[in-house]
């Protein structure tokens, strides 16, 4: 039997939610939980829908400096990284670590290379970016972002996700093709 769940709205910036133990997606509808495999829903879905979260948050001055999977929710068909540990103010379009944070998978190059703080800003649309393309491709292949094969990469050619990875596989993007 599932509990309903009473959801208040919440401010612009971040949203609140409970904490899930597995690392899989899971989806909130109509009072159900359940996990979301990824052939019951379509990645650019996902990928669309926290590309939106990451421009409200921009408009408040917060980015995105990575994502996780274990993070990402579906709240009644939109998709949304429910962590706010993930988020760090921008200063001059820029996130500057100066406070422990945590690395995962998906961070930049800028951000893994990072080992002392205060560190030297890392742009957030760059920081961001990235982190969607090694999403993007966890999703598609299942693979890191570094992984992906010309094979994989021959199969998306004529699309603008092929350029979007061959973007983001640079070590210094600037731009979002989507």
């Amino acid at each position: 039997m599932t509990e309903a769940i009473h959801y208040k709205e919440p401010q612009p910036i971040l949203f609140s939610s409970f904490p899930f133990v597995s690392s899989s997606l899971y989806c909130i509808q109509h009072q159900n939980i359940y996990p979301l495999s990824q052939k019951r829903e379509n990645p650019i879905h996902i990928l669309n829908d926290l590309y939106q979260q990451q421009q409200r948050l921009l408009k408040h001055g917060y980015s995105f400096y990575s994502l996780a999977i274990q993070d990402i929710h579906c709240i009644n068909g939109t998709f949304l990284c429910t962590e706010p540990n993930w988020i760090r103010p921008l200063k001059n379009q820029a996130i500057l670590f100066d406070t422990p944070f945590i690395k995962n998978q998906f961070c930049c190059p800028a951000i893994q290379s990072i080992y002392k703080l205060p560190s030297t800003p890392v742009t957030g649309s760059t920081a961001f970016e990235y982190s969607l393309a090694s999403l993007a491709s966890f999703l598609f292949w299942g693979i890191p972002l570094d992984s992906i094969t010309a094979t994989q990469m021959e199969s998306i050619r004529h699309t603008k996700w092929y350029w979007f990875f061959q973007r983001m596989r640079e070590r210094e993007p600037t731009f979002l093709l989507i």
